[in-house]
């Protein structure tokens, strides 16, 4: 066992001294160079000056090119084709209408001005339309007695088998006589029929708004006093309003809603602008001084309550003793109430007021009759419908 042993020690050895020359280069009178120093010549070792060695033994080496930095540039994504074919009926029986005329409406750019380009359908009343998704178009068709039809341009309806089917509904027309006070016909003045433009809309999803779309319609009296608002939706609310030389007069309280091809006689009772005046308080009767109030044109969606975003009509301040007028009031539906965010001042000396003080923002609805004149009404305002609270992670 001792020589199978020796010999192993052997080849061992031999294996250890074979590493110790490949480290060494070229064996014992080499000169081992520094890791990543470039190799010397082979050959006895220099008995030269350190100096004048390296000089003879320096090689030259490539310069080092930096990387040129990479500029970050913005990804521009190019827009959304889309082909949108349509197939245009008549609503009341489903049959298509052939060779009407129709327009591809949308905007184009950071202007305002809409682009329209004009379309006819085919034989079997389909139109194509090759646009972009982000141009927010709509297909819209003018058809004599029917009621404009419109639809946004969207994705799902690429072929002729998947077309949107636009109806065609019988307009409706609004016949209205406008009379003052007394009865008198008032002439030349302007009546306006307005609708919402999302309930213009025929689309595949119900809050799609109506792109370009006409929503309001206008007629001045004649010497009658009389106005034919032809054209109309039918089966969407209708808000109708009356002004002179640019002056709103006078805004119905009551919303019109007409069948398919309806006409219908209305008669509007105006007699002018009006004076809206009273004094704010506290559900505590502390009058509200220095506080801004809203006058607000009715809106469905906000429920009495004032936003950052709600428009308001007229804004007032009122006076120490709470006091406030608004003039030139529009006689009709109105909602009055404080500015949202508010803190509002009561009467008495307080230390300032904390958010559980703060005014709700919600409104009072008030009616100006026709002739009204001047009307004097009292606002209830409410204190600490607010609180603070810390919300913390479990």
């Amino acid at each position: 066992m001792a020589k199978p042993f020796s010999l192993f020690l052997v080849l061992a050895a031999l294996l250890v001294l074979g590493l110790w020359f490949a480290l060494r280069g070229a064996g014992p009178s080499s000169t081992l160079e520094p890791h990543g120093a470039p190799a010397g010549p082979a050959g006895p070792r220099s008995t030269a000056p350190p100096e004048a060695s390296e000089r003879e033994t320096r090689e030259p080496t490539a310069a080092v090119v930096e990387p040129a930095p990479v500029v970050p540039t913005a990804e521009v994504q190019a827009p959304t084709a889309v082909v949108f074919w349509a197939r245009v009926v008549r609503d009341e029986d489903g049959v298509p209408l052939p060779f009407v005329q129709a327009e591809y409406a949308r905007i184009e750019g950071e202007g305002p001005s809409v682009q329209r380009t004009p379309l006819k359908t085919d034989a079997e009343g389909l139109v194509e339309i090759r646009g972009f998704a982000e141009h927010e178009g709509a297909l819209l068709v003018d058809l004599a007695d029917f009621a404009q039809a419109a639809a946004p341009i969207v994705p799902g309806h690429g072929t002729r088998e998947k077309a949107f089917v636009l109806r065609l509904t019988r307009a409706a027309a609004l016949r209205v006589s406008v009379r003052g006070p007394s009865g008198a016909a008032r002439p030349g003045v302007v009546v306006r029929a307005s609708a919402r433009d999302h309930e213009l809309s025929q689309s595949d999803f119900w809050f799609d708004d109506a792109q370009h779309v006409r929503s309001e319609f206008v007629a001045a009296t004649d010497g009658q006093g009389l106005a034919l608002l032809g054209g109309l939706p039918p089966t969407v609310e209708l808000e109708l309003s009356v002004s002179e030389g640019g002056k709103l007069l006078m805004r119905d309280p009551r919303r019109w809603s007409l069948d398919p091809g309806e006409t219908r006689e209305v008669t509007l009772a105006v007699g002018g602008t009006a004076t809206l005046a009273g004094r704010a308080i506290d559900q505590n009767g502390a009058a509200v001084r220095d506080q801004e109030l809203w006058l607000v044109k009715p809106d469905p969606t906000m429920g009495l309550v004032f936003r950052e975003w709600t428009t308001p009509t007229q804004r007032v301040r009122t006076d120490v003793e709470g006091r406030f007028e608004f003039a030139d009031v529009a006689e009709g539906e109105w909602w009055i109430g404080p500015a949202p965010g508010s803190q509002g001042l009561v009467a008495a000396p307080l230390p300032p007021p904390a958010a559980e003080q703060a005014l709700a923002a919600i409104a009072e609805r008030v009616v100006l009759a026709p002739g009204a004149g001047r009307v004097e009404i009292v606002l209830r305002l409410v204190r600490g419908l607010y609180r603070r609270c810390l919300a913390q992670r479990p």
